[in-house]
């Protein structure tokens, strides 16, 4: 896709076409890559205001130099902090690289094979330090799903709410980690229960709910005969369906036997399954979600300290959900406010008035006295696609 930018917009990494709008003439520019903070400042200094990029072609952060030298010491450098834009490119290629993991480890299972430890070890690390890092592009990305996916899909997002989770209440990373192996393969034995029953429209029977809950105990097979799995991780799959009041499954343990860190995956688990589509039932808000959450923890189903450390780790405004501002615009949630929690920073984007995108805008509404958020809606409302919208962002940098 070919898209026309302000110079000054233009990301690193970027492949720049030609120019568009330029003060006087020069023959100095050549077609190709924005490698570092310099190129775009030279590009400036040329008189040139806007080019044509080429969004297919961008280069990984890792071949882009990010790097620019200091104005008094060339021996001195300094990291490039990433636009928020250029956060959620790469949030959205690790979802969909640890995606392809997910597919991965369940076409192989289902066709009778093992797991293998060696090609999940690396995406969780992937997704460990992006979340201890920064992890709101990761946790806006949530937001994408398609539902054709729903399984593969759910088993990543429940793995980035595990380590948002953690990193939230300071688990240290180690221990993060094989929280973080347990969620990625939670539900690796619904892989061998029937579709036709896991996707049934309606409810299911007695006799359909027992098949169902029995993807709990395949889950154990498969990580018990698969070496290296740590014992951490086998524990919060073994135990992420039991209840504290022990009316869960498989074995009925209450909140004497169940862990902390399993009721933190139940957590994550219930919460993804209830805000998302799935092939049987629409999703709810993630404020309906939250309510739910709340009414398992007063009903002793739930741990209630951990669900409201969960509400607030999340936000009342979770990011990436979309939210419609007092000035008639919709904006997404780009970091939350712990401080604040109903003053989170947004990006504006869209003119509900006017029914057009925006250039985005970001506010700090800590910082701001008179645009407040009247609350959460879903992008469909309006006639937008979601996907169109991160698309966007990216885009529009």
């Amino acid at each position: 896709m070919l898209l026309e930018k302000d110079i000054s917009r233009v990301n690193i990494g970027s492949f720049v076409v030609k120019i568009i709008k330029q003060r006087g003439n020069n023959d100095e520019f050549h077609a190709g890559w924005i490698r570092d903070l310099k190129t775009i400042e030279n590009l400036i200094d040329l008189g040139i205001e806007r080019v044509l990029v080429d969004t297919t072609k961008t280069l990984p952060s890792q071949q882009a130099n990010i790097k620019k030298q200091s104005s008094t010491d060339n021996n001195v450098v300094q990291k490039i902090p990433l636009s928020f834009a250029e956060q959620l490119s790469s949030a959205r290629a690790l979802f969909e690289r640890a995606a392809a993991v997910q597919e991965n480890i369940q076409q192989n299972v289902a066709d009778g094979g093992s797991l293998d430890l060696s090609i999940i070890k690396p995406i969780i690390d992937e997704m460990l330090e992006q979340v201890y890092g920064n992890g709101n592009a990761l946790l806006c990305i949530l937001n994408l799903r398609i539902r054709a996916r729903y399984q593969i899909e759910h088993a990543v997002a429940v793995t980035v709410l595990m380590l948002v989770f953690s990193q939230y209440k300071e688990i240290k990373k180690t221990v993060a980690k094989e929280l973080a192996i347990g969620a990625f393969i939670h539900d690796i034995g619904k892989v061998l229960i029937d579709e036709s029953i896991l996707n049934k429209e309606g409810n299911v029977s007695a006799v359909e709910f027992e098949v169902i809950k029995s993807h709990v105990n395949q889950s154990i097979n498969i990580v018990k005969s698969t070496y290296g799995i740590p014992k951490l991780s086998q524990q919060v799959v073994a135990q992420h369906h039991e209840k504290l009041d022990g009316s869960g499954y498989p074995k009925g343990f209450d909140s004497r036997v169940i862990s902390s860190y399993a009721q933190m995956l139940a957590i994550c688990d219930i919460y993804d399954a209830l805000s998302n589509s799935r092939v049987y039932k629409t999703k709810q808000s993630q404020v309906q979600a939250f309510a739910n959450l709340m009414e398992m923890a007063n009903d002793n189903l739930l741990d209630l300290s951990l669900v409201n450390q969960f509400i607030k780790c999340l936000g009342v405004y979770p990011v990436g959900s979309i939210v419609k501002l007092s000035n008639e615009q919709l904006a997404v949630v780009e970091s939350r406010n712990f401080e604040q929690p109903l003053r989170p920073t947004v990006r504006a984007l869209y003119n509900i008035r006017q029914k057009h995108f925006i250039n985005s805008v970001n506010i700090n509404l800590s910082n701001e006295n008179t645009i407040e958020i009247r609350g959460v809606v879903d992008a469909s409302d309006f006639g937008l696609d979601i996907n169109k919208i991160i698309e966007f962002v990216i885009l529009d940098g």
